[in-house]
C-alpha cells in the first residue's frame, strides 16, 4: 500500500495514531443495542485481524452505567472501541477496568449521569492487514508485561475493524513455537532413531538417543561406504533445543551425502570451516568420528574434542584419548585435524557416549559421574550390548529417580567378533 497521509503528515501502514481514524457508518449490532459491532471481512495469512477478540464499539456519548449495563449482557466482549460524533476512533473500554471503576464505593453514583468518554484511555491503532510477526515486533516490549494490553485495528479506509490484545498475540507465537517444536521432532527422528540396531559381518551395535526437551544437538550415525568399511559417528551440538536440532539436522545431511572415500580428514575440514563461517562461534560440536575396517577390526578415530570414548571386555575397561588435541568442530578456521588408529579385538565392545549421562544429577544435585559409569561398565564384559544397554538406562533412571532428565542422553555400543 506504501504510506498513507493522515492529519497533514505520513505515517507507516502498521501504525496508526489512535485518535482521527474514520469509520464507517454501516455497523451491525446487537439489535437496538448501545454497542455496536463492526463488518468482519475474512482473510488467509499471518494477518494480525486473525486475532481480533473483539469487534465491538460504542460511541463517545453514551452513558456509562447503560454501557457497563450492556457489557455485563455480553461476557464474550472483553473491550470496546469509543468513536466520536464525527465517526472518529478516540479511544478504548477496557471490559474489567470499567467494572472495577465502578465497584468502587459509590462508584455507580459518581458515574451514573457520565458520558463513557470520561473513562475511556488511549491506545495504538493498527492496520489490520499487518503481519502478526511485525506487530509483535513493535509491541515487544508489552509483550513482557504482567497486564493484558488492548489494541484497535482498522481497514484501509480508516475504518474501525475490531480489537486484539497481548494475550492473543501471545497465545498465537506459542501455538507457532510448539507446531515448530512438533515438526523440529519430527525431523529430528526421521535422522536420529532414539533406538537402533544394526549387524554387520563382524559386529553388532544398538544405538540410544533420548532428548531431554524434545528435540536437542545430540547426533549419532553409523554409515557404510564401502566394503567392510564404516563411518560410526557421535556427536554432541552446543546448546539445546531447536537451534541445536537445526544443526543435527545439517549433520544428518552432510554425513548421508559425503563420499568417505575421500577421507575422514577431508570430511572433518570441510564441516568445520562450513559451521565455523555459517554460525560464527554461536554454535560448535564436539564428537568421536570413527572410520571402522569391520574385518580388520582396526578403526581410525578422530577425537574433536569429546573424549568420551571406552574399549570394554571382560577383563578390563580402557578410555581412549588422543594424545594430540583436537579443536571442537567450528572453533576456528582451517583446521588440520590429527586421527590415531586403534583395533579391536574378538570380544571388544566400544563405547561412545555423550556427556548427558555422567552429567545427570539425582534429586541431592549430585552428578551420575564418570567413576560410576566405568563402575557399570566392568560388570558388563561378558554381557550382550543389548543388556549392556538395558543396564546403562536402568542404572541412570535408578540415579536419578523423579529428577527431570537435564541434557541429551546418546550412546553407541558396538561389539566385535573375529571370525
Amino acid at each position: 500500500m506504501g504510506e498513507l497521509l493522515m492529519n497533514g503528515k505520513y505515517t507507516t501502514d502498521v501504525e496508526y495514531d489512535f485518535k482521527n481514524v474514520e469509520i464507517s457508518e454501516n455497523k451491525v449490532g446487537y439489535d437496538d443495542s448501545i454497542i455496536k459491532t463492526s463488518l468482519k471481512s475474512s482473510k488467509s495469512g499471518e494477518l494480525i485481524s486473525k486475532l481480533v477478540s473483539s469487534y465491538n464499539y460504542v460511541y463517545m456519548d453514551e452513558n456509562i452505567l447503560e454501557v457497563a449495563n450492556e457489557l455485563y449482557k455480553h461476557v464474550e466482549i472483553s473491550a470496546l472501541g469509543v468513536i466520536n460524533f464525527n465517526n472518529r476512533v478516540e479511544g478504548i473500554i477496557v471490559r474489567e477496568e470499567l467494572f472495577d471503576l465502578l465497584g468502587k464505593p459509590y462508584g455507580r453514583d459518581i458515574y451514573k449521569n457520565r458520558n463513557i468518554s470520561e473513562v475511556m484511555k488511549p491506545t495504538k491503532c493498527f492496520f489490520y492487514e499487518s503481519n502478526i510477526f511485525i506487530i509483535a515486533e513493535i509491541l515487544k516490549d508489552e509483550l513482557h508485561e504482567i497486564d493484558n494490553a488492548y489494541y484497535i485495528l482498522v481497514n484501509k479506509n480508516h475504518e474501525f475493524y475490531g480489537i486484539f490484545s497481548t494475550k492473543r498475540i501471545l497465545i498465537y507465537l506459542s501455538d507457532i513455537t510448539q507446531k515448530d517444536l512438533d515438526l523440529s521432532q519430527r525431523l529430528q527422528l526421521s535422522i536420529v532413531n532414539e533406538e537402533d540396531s544394526l549387524n554387520g559381518e563382524h559386529f553388532e551395535t544398538v544405538s540410544i538417543s533420548k532428548m531431554a526437551k524434545g528435540v536437542g544437538g545430540d547426533f549419532y550415525t553409523i554409515k557404510k561406504y564401502e566394503d567392510n568399511r564404516w563411518i560410526i559417528a557421535v556427536c554432541d551440538v552446543s546448546g539445546k533445543g531447536i537451534s541445536a536440532s537445526l544443526l543435527t539436522s545439517l549433520l544428518g545431511g552432510m554425513f548421508n551425502i559425503y563420499d568417505f572415500n575421500n577421507g575422514l580428514k577431508n570430511f572433518i575440514k570441510i564441516l568445520n570451516n562450513y559451521i565455523f563461517k555459517t554460525f560464527k562461534l554461536e554454535k560448535f560440536i564436539t564428537g568421536i568420528l570413527i572410520d571402522f575396517n569391520e574385518k580388520s577390526g582396526e578403526f581410525k578415530l578422530c577425537d574433536m574434542g569429546h573424549s568420551y570414548l571406552y574399549i570394554c571386555n571382560d577383563k578390563k575397561i580402557l578410555k581412549l584419548k588422543s594424545k594430540n588435541n583436537n579443536y571442537p568442530i567450528g572453533i576456528t578456521e582451517d583446521i588440520e585435524p590429527v586421527i590415531c588408529k586403534h583395533r579391536l579385538l574378538g570380544g571388544d565392545t566400544l563405547f561412545i557416549y555423550t556427556d548427558g549421562i555422567i552429567d545427570q544429577t539425582d534429586l541431592d544435585d549430585k552428578v551420575y559421574s564418570e567413576n560410576r559409569l566405568e563402575l557399570l561398565l566392568k560388570k558388563c564384559g561378558h554381557k550382550s550390548i543389548k543388556e549392556v544397554k538395558d543396564d546403562i538406562l536402568g542404572d541412570i533412571e535408578k540415579f536419578k529417580k523423579t529428577q527431570t532428565q537435564q541434557d541429551d542422553i546418546t550412546f553407541i555400543l558396538l561389539k566385535y567378533f573375529e571370525k
